[in-house]
């Protein structure tokens, strides 16, 4: 796909830029951790836990690139991600958005900087597609992948919580209109019901 190759082109130069202060002060902070359970307790602003992780393992001397690979990869993920999630309403819509998160000024600097921002995108997408299609077809695997996109997603970076709590009303906002949740809610109440009942007649 073209936007894909053209978000990955314009993300590439940022690796090899200098470390700004965040990137530097995340460095520290995760090659100072005693271990992998210490980052995980660390509770300061700059903490992206997943990113901060991965610097725990490279240790304070690594490139400048090293540390962005995450963030640029995650980055150039978005833009198929856009595609797959656009292209449930309509194909124009896909077009427009993969060419908006393939060259987005922001996107693209997130991309090439070492901390959660791009990943969080990332995980926010594909979350946000596994559980449109577990909304048209309750498969597991569609559940299993938006579980665990949203633990690694609140782990990237605290915002996921914005996105979760509006994935949970939309998402129940669809099972209501379709009448699932409605359904099932019918079928519960009516076997505690015939339960009862019997328990009554006993």
């Amino acid at each position: 796909m073209a936007a894909v190759v053209v978000g990955a082109a314009l993300r590439l130069p940022g690796l090899w830029t200098d470390l700004q202060l965040d990137e530097v002060w995340s460095i520290e902070n995760a090659s100072a951790a005693a271990s992998w359970f210490e980052i995980l307790r660390l509770k300061i602003d700059n903490n992206h836990h997943l990113t901060s992780l991965y610097m725990h393992g490279l240790g304070p001397n690594a490139a400048a690139a090293l540390y962005r690979v995450p963030a640029y990869v995650l980055g150039v993920a978005t833009v198929p991600l856009a595609w797959l999630v656009a292209s449930r309403d309509s194909r124009t819509t896909a077009v427009v958005s993969t060419v908006l998160f393939a060259t987005s000024a922001a996107l693209v600097f997130y991309s090439s900087e070492a901390r959660g921002y791009s990943a969080v995108v990332c995980l926010m997408l594909a979350a946000w597609y596994c559980l449109q299609r577990y909304a048209d077809s309750p498969k597991t695997s569609y559940l299993i992948g938006f579980a665990v996109t949203s633990v690694l997603g609140m782990m990237s970076h605290q915002t996921f919580a914005f996105f979760f709590l509006g994935a949970f009303i939309w998402c129940d906002a669809h099972l209501q209109r379709t009448g699932r949740l409605r359904s099932s809610s019918w079928r519960r109440w009516k076997r505690c019901s015939t339960r009862r009942s019997t328990c009554t007649r006993c």
